[in-house]
Order: structure tokens, then sequence, then C-alpha cells
């Protein structure tokens, strides 16, 4: 498939000037395309206000830059190419990142990645294996649980059982293979627990009560069950339990007292099971238990007031006494002097007259307010002690004679009183004497408001008006109201009496040695009974192995019922305990026990993140808690951790009093080792896991897909992907860039956020090819730079002009401009050629530009020909681009020689020739000809298979004539000919070389000795000629200064007529160039006005400019240096040159203008005229 078709390709149209919307007709492309196939479309407009600017988007983007694409528009509709693509566009998938296993446990987030690149972007798809072959198969497709998405990555938000088995990940784009990897998920099931659950803290009786029993994990198929104190709730009007599939509630509502208590849930599947805890307690008002009640009694005896109430929390009791006749004063009484407070019951000791009165018990526990009673304090003035029965009977007697004689008939029972300080063991009786009323009278014990008969050791005697109770033996269930009724036959009458029997503490529950888990809850209790009832106190040994008496604290309650209570067990609660009970009766009890605390591997961290550098070492720690023994695991991403003497890992133990210290040692941490390690903990108590995470911080990589935006002449636009960040944010880029040429080149940065992928590189030159690089650096350092980019900035017309422009007049009609290319930064490009300008310079005629392309070293020259004799001209270069013109350079003025009066005619009388020849676009070189009558030359030493351009020019006393049409030759490839066909080249080379030896020589005499014949003759009128007419002209061009030419003959002055150059700073002079001159004496004016005579030979030779020697060389060494140069290079092909005839002299006419030489490849369009 052609790659760009797999993309999308929007076009956009506005109006400039909408009146009417734009509707575009629909289009598609083909839709099947294959590689090096081309797909047309049209966009035509259906309707809209023209002009219409129409826009076309790929993927959003604009398609300027997309390869094998091109736009063309019309005014309603516009057409889009694609293609043909090659197949060097396509790439088959690659892996990037390849499915790995994955270990999971139910419920918890998987994503695995299955990444691959290529061209077009490949297809991902995945598979579920069932079993161990691939039919039926399962065919993933995205659910609300399961998402594929197009990256490759396969998420399942909730891993159920069902999740776990073998997958297949098939990567394909339709170009080579495809990929495929097979994968195994595991699924662990999580251990079955209940999500703590809790009750409010202060709950009071009426309220509504409401908790949640949810089980961790989800969607597990459970079964709920709820108990109180370990017994099963049933459901009634108050307490209501719904279960539904993933969690259970309970509601009480009203809550009464009796609902306090330990509340556990308990959850269940299959055969697993989980339960938690949770405590109620119910706040509810005072209520009364034992409500004391007044006492009659006697002088000197112990009374005891019963106070005892009970509420949530527990009730406190004070007690005060009120005195005074408006029972204003209230005095506060507490456990100190003659009063005893011991759990509520008031005891005054040896009560004197001033004790009676009103008592006050108050009980609040500062929730519901309080309740009080009033009990009163009052004597009996008779002041009786224990009757005998003998007393009693004289008593009863007297009494019912008494009664009788009073006529009184309603009865009266005089008050009676036990002794106190009764024991267990001891006897005591009660006598119930009728005082007033009429007989019969019948008598009634009761017992705490019951009947009380006669049994066991309850013994009930009635004598007519008189009734005795005896108990005999006293015991502890003896204490309590005793009540007697009186009745007869008019009414009835009740006294009651309080009998307390003080018991020693008896143990009820003893404590025992105990054991607790560290941060657990532990309750013990000390649990006694005895009258009064015995206060409990609580004692732990300390380090000095005293017991210190223990108090109420946040973590610690003791109750008044002997309970301990420690909310959160710790290591200093492990001790040796004490309770002891005491009522004052006989001696105390005590009982000791030993709280042994064990504490679990636990650890104080549970997790932590490490950061380590790549390179480094890494050392984790796991310190652990516990009683020993304790085992400590390492794992890996969930899976143990193997060690052995070749890994990287190390592991290293330390034992402490109080748990283990593990480090797992890495040795040179790299990239695979950033995971998840986790050290579980085991003692017999139980296990605990810490995990640390462990990211390995490095340099970021290189930065990827750095691509060209957009290129200018002097700023370039680049983009980029970011990079991975080695697990330390990246800080900054920056774009490395140089010019892209061979040697060292000066590197150039510019510093880019970190949050940008997109960069302007400015201060570029135009023209000028650049490499350039993008390098991520984070907080560890610089990562490597990404591959190498190169780009060239587009051209720009050369900002420099020409430099060192040199003119000199090489005859009537023609000047020689040499000059150097503008300064390197100025080309702004590559240059294609330069402008040589000409013009008259009293005439204000644009100037004349000529072009000549551009030579492949810094020396460029041409020969201006075609101008007027003895006329003044201006010179001027300027380069060119493929972007424009650059500025003309200095301008100079030269004057043509004078010449004679008619130019040289083809009868004219000549002395000799002058050949003129260039390989390519290289210089002019010349050779002179001294010999008029020669009428063919031979070059030599040329280059084979290459293109040369001659003409001739004819010389004679007057000056050079004009030149020959050019001519265009070309040598033949080396080794070609006739001869070499038919000829034994050994033979050939050797004789070729001695004739040429021959020729030379000959040569060299004739042209010495005509020279020598001549030079008398002309030197006088080629002086005269010469002082007037040449001139040398040397520009300054673009710089002041001018470097001295070291194969250049300096000279102290200059030919002829001063030269005028319109620079503003005059230019030094730097050579007289003798070998063009036509011998002589010359009289040269220097810089400073001084003038000297040289005395110049006459002759002709090949020239070159510049010259590379300083010194003439004598005619014999001229001869040997040509006959050693042609014995060098006979093997080089030759061309030979036609001469003219010498003609006679005759009368001087008008010669033709010669043609210019034919211009090189049309240069771009020319400056306009100045």
């Amino acid at each position: 498939m052609i790659p760009l078709f797999l993309s999308t390709f929007v076009v956009l149209i506005s109006g400039i000037f909408s009146q009417e919307l734009p509707v575009i007709q629909p289009f598609s492309f083909p839709e099947y395309s294959t590689v090096d196939q081309t797909a047309v479309v049209t966009c035509a407009v259906a309707q809209g206000t023209k002009p219409l600017n129409f826009s076309w988007l790929k993927n959003g983007k604009e398609i300027e830059n997309v390869p094998n694409t091109s736009v063309h528009t019309l005014a309603g509709f516009s057409v889009l190419t694609v293609g043909p693509a090659s197949r060097e566009n396509v790439e088959p998938p690659v892996w990037v990142q390849e499915p790995q296993d994955a270990r999971v446990t139910e419920n918890d987030f998987l994503e695995i990645i299955c990444k691959a690149s290529g061209h077009p972007v490949p297809k991902v798809s995945w598979i579920k294996l069932n079993g161990e072959t691939v039919i039926p198969s399962m065919r993933i497709e995205s659910t609300s649980n399961i998402q594929v998405f197009d990256n490759g990555s396969l998420i399942i938000y909730s891993v159920k059982d069902d999740i776990k088995g073998s997958y297949r990940c098939t990567v394909s784009n339709d170009v080579g293979q495809k990929l495929e990897k097979e994968i195994q998920v595991f699924v662990s099931v999580l251990e079955l627990g209940v999500i703590p659950f809790f009750f409010p803290s202060h709950v009071k009786e009426g309220e509504k009560v409401f908790v949640t029993c949810t089980p961790k994990g989800e969607g597990r198929s459970v079964t709920f069950r709820w108990s109180r104190n370990k017994s099963e709730i049933k459901q009634n009007d108050r307490i209501k339990i719904t279960n539904y599939p993933d969690f259970s509630t309970l509601i009480i509502s009203p809550v009464v007292g009796e609902d306090s208590g330990n509340y556990t849930c308990t959850v269940a599947e299959n055969h697993n099971t989980g339960s938690y805890s949770a405590e109620l307690m119910i706040q509810g008002p005072p209520s009364w238990v034992i409500q004391p009640s007044n006492i009659e009694s006697v002088v000197s005896k112990n009374i005891t007031f019963e106070c005892s109430a009970t509420g949530r929390p527990l009730p406190s009791i004070t007690w005060s006494k009120i005195s005074g006749s408006d029972s204003q004063s209230v005095e506060s009484l507490s456990s100190s002097g003659k009063y005893s407070i011991i759990n509520g019951f008031l005891t005054i000791i040896n009560i004197q007259k001033e004790d009676q009165g009103k008592y006050t018990c108050i009980v609040s526990n500062n929730l519901y307010g309080i309740i009080a009673c009033n009990p009163t304090i009052s004597f009996n003035d008779m002041g009786l002690t224990l009757l005998t029965f003998l007393h009693l009977y004289i008593l009863f007697q007297n009494i019912c004679i008494f009664g009788v004689n009073s006529n009184d008939g309603f009865p009266q029972i005089q008050p009676f009183f036990f002794p106190d300080a009764l024991s267990v063991g001891q006897k005591t009786k009660a006598s119930c004497i009728l005082n007033k009323g009429s007989l019969p009278v019948t008598f009634r014990w009761l017992k705490d408001g019951k009947v009380l008969e006669t049994r066991d050791n309850n013994e009930i005697l009635n004598i007519k008006d008189f009734s005795m109770l005896s108990i005999n033996p006293v015991k502890q269930n003896s204490s309590g109201n005793y009540t007697c009724v009186a009745t007869n036959e008019i009414g009835k009458d009740e006294y009651t009496a309080s009998l307390m029997v003080k018991a020693p503490p008896k143990w009820i529950q003893k404590p025992s040695d105990r054991t607790s888990y560290l941060g657990s809850r532990f309750e013990i209790q000390c649990k006694v009974t005895g009258r009064p009832l015995p206060s409990i106190t609580w004692y732990k040994k300390d380090l000095q192995q005293n017991f210190v008496k223990l108090s109420s604290s946040t973590q610690l309650n003791i109750s008044s019922e002997g309970h301990l209570i420690i909310m959160s067990v710790s290591e200093n609660d492990e001790g040796q305990y004490k309770c002891i009970a005491d009522n004052g009766v006989e001696e105390n009890l005590s009982a000791e026990f030993i709280l042994t605390v064990y504490v679990p591997a636990r650890f104080e961290e549970k997790f932590k993140v490490e950061t380590v550098r790549q390179g480094d070492s890494a050392v984790l720690r796991c310190d652990v808690t516990g009683d020993q023994p304790i085992s400590i695991v390492w794992f890996k991403d969930k899976r143990e951790l193997e060690i052995t003497e070749l890994s990287r890992y190390e592991k290293f133990e330390t034992f402490q009093k109080n748990g283990v210290n593990s480090e797992l040692f890495i040795r040179n941490v790299d990239r695979r080792d950033g995971a998840l390690y986790s050290c579980t903990a085991t003692n017999d108590y139980g296990s605990d896991e810490r995990n640390i995470k462990v990211l390995v911080v490095e340099v970021p990589a290189q930065p990827l897909d750095v691509k060209v935006l957009d290129v200018w002449a002097r700023s370039a636009s680049i983009r980029w992907s970011a990079p991975y960040t080695g697990n330390s944010a990246i800080t900054k880029y920056k774009v490395q860039y140089w010019r892209d040429k061979h040697g060292p080149q000066t590197l150039h940065e510019d510093e880019i956020s970190a949050t940008q992928t997109t960069a302007v590189v400015q201060g570029l030159r135009a023209g000028t090819s650049y490499a350039l690089a993008v390098v991520a650096e984070n907080e560890i350092g610089h990562g490597e730079p990404s591959e190498t980019i190169r780009f060239v900035t587009s051209e720009e017309e050369p900002s420099g002009p020409p430099t060192d422009l040199y003119v000199e007049a090489r005859g009537p009609t023609s000047i020689l401009v040499k000059w150097k290319p503008p300064p390197k930064e100025c080309w702004n490009g590559e240059l294609k050629g330069y402008y040589v300008g000409y013009r008259a310079e009293v005439t204000n005629h644009p100037y004349t530009f000529k072009s000549i392309e551009a030579s492949a070293n810094d020396s460029n020259e041409y020969l201006v020909i075609g101008l007027t004799k003895s006329a003044r001209y201006s010179i001027l270069v300027k380069a060119y681009n493929k972007a424009g013109t650059g500025p003309p350079s200095q301008e100079l003025v030269v004057r043509t020689l004078d010449g004679e009066d008619d130019p040289l005619t083809v009868n004219s009388y000549f002395s000799g020739y002058t050949l003129h020849y260039q390989r390519g676009s290289g210089h002019w070189l010349h050779v002179p000809l001294v010999s008029a009558d020669q009428s063919s030359y031979s070059l030599t030493s040329l280059q084979a298979d290459t293109l040369y351009h001659l003409y001739l020019t004819a010389n004679n006393k007057h000056g050079r004539g004009q030149a020959s049409d050019i001519i265009t030759v070309k040598t033949k490839e080396k080794g070609a000919g006739d001869f070499s066909s038919y000829l034994d080249l050994s033979m050939v080379i050797p004789a070729a070389a001695a004739l040429l030896a021959v020729i030379v020589v000959i040569i060299v005499i004739i042209i010495y000795v005509i020279k020598s014949r001549s030079r008398e003759d002309l030197v006088k009128d080629q002086i005269k000629a010469l002082a007037g007419q040449q001139q040398y002209i040397y520009a300054a061009g673009a710089q002041r200064y001018d470097s001295v030419d070291k194969g250049r003959p300096y000279s102290q002055g200059e030919p002829g007529t001063p030269a005028v150059s319109l620079a503003s700073y005059a230019s030094i002079p730097s050579r007289i160039d003798q070998d063009d001159l036509y011998g002589g004496p010359i009289e040269v004016k220097g810089p400073y006005g001084q003038v000297r005579t040289l005395l110049n030979n006459y002759r002709e030779r090949p020239s070159s400019f510049p010259r590379p020697a300083n010194k003439r060389p004598s005619s014999q060494a001229r001869a040997q240096q040509q006959k050693v140069q042609q014995q060098q290079q006979q093997q080089q092909p030759q061309q030979s040159v036609q001469l003219p005839p010498q003609p006679q002299p005759q009368t001087p006419q008008q010669s033709q203008p010669h043609p210019p030489p034919p211009p090189p490849p049309p240069p771009p369009p020319p400056p306009p005229a100045q």
C-alpha cells in the first residue's frame, strides 16, 4: 500500500470576500493502491464566492513538506497528486517493546504493552488462547473492563480469576513478516478479609447505629454472619441485618443498654473465611441498684449507707451532709477520719449525736444529669442493747398490760436493730415487739421485700405480741434489709432494719498468667466478693523488681469492678502484675500473674522510594522487629529473588536484640534493576512486608525523530520527540549545530526549555550546509546526542563585492580585468559567476555588463575588447549566485592605449603572433610566436580529453591587432591516435623526444637573434608610445590594505601616465609586468614624485598573471628549461594551430573588429543598468 494513502487528507477553502460559503464536492482516494502507483484526487468547489484559497492537510498538517506529493490549483478546483511511492518508504514491523509475562493479584490493574514500529504504522491485535491450541480462540475486543488501544496496550482494569491464561499479540502492516509473541498471565487470589468497621464512640440509649461489613477485594461471592459476644445475632424489631452481594449492614434502632458488647462480622467463601470485630458501648443514664434508706441508731455505733448505681459510662458517687435549720449548709464528705466511702458505700464510725441529720448520695456520669437520695440518721433514746429473751418477755408483759389498759388498738412496732460488725459464722437475733395495738397480732418477716420463712439458718419465733428472728450462723448472703410486719384487726405496722455481714474478700475469678500480641487489646479481671465490697488495687514490677501502683491513663484503664484493660499492648507492658483486694475485714487477697507479649515480625516503615544513579551500587534496608527466630525473604516484582555467588545481588543480615536488619546490595545498577522490591519477614507470631520502589536514574536517552520543519536563509525550525527521561525530569535541551564541512568547526549550542520539543535556530549563514543534533539533559547529566541531521540554508544574493580588483589596458581596444571573489562569509551560497561592467567615463550611459562563470580558484580575469582607443573607461565587477546579484566592487578608471592611427589590418606589416589559449573556464595563457613566416604551431603539455579555447593576435611595432575568431578544440583521450595501433610506443616516444629537443633549441636561438637585431631600432619609438599609453591599475576592492603577492615582482613606480581611481583612498601599485612591454627605456613616476628611467629589452614570451618569478632568465636558461619541459611532456597530446602567412607591408587599412569570445552558459539576468 502507498504509505501516504494511509493518512487522512483534508482540504481547507476560504473565500477572501466571503459572500457565499464554499461547498466542496465529495472526493475519495482509490480503495486499493499499491507501491509504484500514483493516486490523483480533485477537490472541486460546487459553490462559493471567488477568489478561493485551497489548502491540503494530511493528518491535520499542511503537506508542503510531504514527499511524493504535488498540488496544482486553478480557479475553481485543486488537484492533489500522491506518489508514486517507492518501497524505500515502506518498513516491516520491528519490535519497540515486546509484551512480557505478567503476575498480578486479583482485582488489580493490569497493562501489557505490545509496541512495534514500521511504515505503514503496524496494527496490533490480541488473542487469548484456550489450552494449548489456538482453536477455539477468543479475539479480545474492548469492553468495560478490558480495553485494547491503538498503540498496542492491553489494559484490564479489574483482574478476575478468569483472566489468567495465555495471550498472543500479533503485529502486522502487510510489509514483510508479521510479529507474534505469546505471554502468560498469572492471577493470585487475595486472602479473604474484612475491611475494618467501627461503631460510633458515643452512642446513647434510644439512638440508632449502623455499620457495614465489606469483604476485601471486589467481585467476591461470600456469605455473611453477625454475632455479639460470640453469640449469633437474631433479628427482631430493633435489630435488622441486610445482606447484599458485596456487603452486609447491621442496623440497631433504638439501642438499649443491653446492646453493648463485641460485634463480629464473619465472611466465608468456599473454605476461606475472614472476620473483624468492633465494640459497641451504649451510654445510658445512671439508675439505682441500691438506694440508701433512713437509719435509726444509737450512740457509739458504726452505721453504713449503701448507695449503688449503674449506667454507661459507669457513674461516680459522691456523699455530702446537709446541716442547719434551713438545710442550706452542705458539707462534702470524703474517706478520711470517721468517714469511709468505698464503692459508693458511706460508713460513719462511732456516731455521735452531732452526726444525726440528712445526708445526700449524688450519682452522675456527666451525660444524663444526676440522681440523688437523701437518707437521714436518727437516734433511739432507749439505748437498747441486745436483750435477752427474759428481758423481752418481761417487757412484752408490761407492754401488753399497758396496751390493754390504754385501749389503743392500732399496732405499733418498737424499732429494733442488728448488731454492727457481724462476721460470717456468728449468730444474731432481732426482736419485733408490738409497742401498741390490740391483740391478736400476727407477725411476718421480710428480707429485701421477700417473705422470710424458717429455713436453714433462719428461725422465727412468734409469741402473742412479740416475734423474734434468729440467724445462726450468719452467712455472707444474710446481709440485707429485714422487715417485721405486725397486723391486727385494726391495721398493721412495719419496721425495717439492715443487717450487714462483714465478709473477707473471696475469689470469684483469680487472674493467671496471660499472653498477648503486640498492638492488641488486653483485658484481665481480678474478681472478688466480700462485705463490704472489696476495693481492687493493681501493681506492676518495675526494673528494680519493686511493685508500683498503677493508675488509669490513655493506654491503661482500671475499672471499679477490678478490670485491668490495656488499650494497645506494647513491649513495655510485658512483666509481672499483682492485684490486691481489700475491704477491711480480715486479711486482704492478692494474686500475681505474668503478662507475656509476643511480638510478630513487623516493619515500622512499610514503603519507601529509593533513587539510585545508573552505575552506582544500591543498598536496600529492611529493619524488622519481632521475636526470634525471624526469616527474611527478598522479592523483585513479587517474584522471589535468587541470590547466588554469580549474581549482582548480595544479602547481609544482622541480628539484633529486638529483630533483624537485612540489607540487599545491588552492584552496578542499570535500568533493569528499576523495580518493586519486597522483603517479607516471618516469625512464629506473624509476618509483615515492606516494599521498596527502586528508581534507577540516568542521563536521558537520545531525542528521537529530529526533523527540520522549515529552512530559511538565516534560520531553521526543527522538531524532535521527547526521549526516555531516565527517571529524572528533563531540565533542558541543547541544540548543537555546526557548519558541515571538512576540518574542525565551531560548535554552537542553543538551550531550549524542557517543556518544548521545537526550536528555531537563528544566526545562520545563508546558503551554508549545517549539521545539527539535539541533546537532552537532566539533573544527572546530559545524554547522547541525537542522530545528526543536515540541511542547507536558503541562498541570498552576495552581501560583499569582489575584492582585489585590478585593471590594465592591454591595447587600444582592450582592457584586462582581474579580481578575487568576495570574502567567503559574504557568498551567501555558491557563486555562479560575475558581471564585469564597463562604460566610457565621459558619458552617462549605463554600464555594459558581461557575464563570466566563476572559476574554481580564487583568481578571475576577463579581457574586455572592442573598446575605443585612447578613451577612459570605468570598470566594476559584481558577483552573483542563484538568489541574485551582490553589491558592485570599487569603481576603477583606466585609459586604453593610443595605438596607431589605423588599426592593424590583414595587409599591415607585422613582426609576429601571440597565441592565446584557455583550458575550460580557467585563465588565458599567452604564447608569443616571433616568426612572422610561421604558419603553424603545436601546443604541448595539454591535458587529455579536455576542452580548450584558442585565438591569435598579430603584433608589430605599433602593438597588437584585433584577435582572431576563437576556436574550440578537444584533445583526444589518453592512449588514442592512429600511430598507437601500428607503431611500438617504446620506439616512438624516445625518437619524438629527441626531435622535439632539437626543435626547441633552434627556436630559442632564432628568437634570440631576432630580438637582438630589432631591439635597438624599436627602443626609442616604444618608449615614447608606451610612456603615454600603457597603464596598470590595481584596486583595493573591499579592503583598505592589501597583502603583498610574493609571486609578483615589485616595482618602484607606475609606467605611463598615472591612472585615476574613483576610490576615496589610493592603492599602492603592486607591480610592473615587464613581460608585456615592448622594450626600450621607460620613465616611471614613483609614489613620492621621483622619476626613474628603466631600460627594458623588447621580448615576447608566454605570460600568465600573476608572474611567479622576480628575475628575468637568460636566453640560454630559457632554452635549457624548455628542453627539460619538453622531455618530461613527450607523452602529452598536442594541438596544432595554423598561422596565417606573413603578408608584405602595405598601406594600412581599417580592419574588421575581432569578435569577442563566445559567452559561457547563460547566467542569471544581469543587474539593472547604472
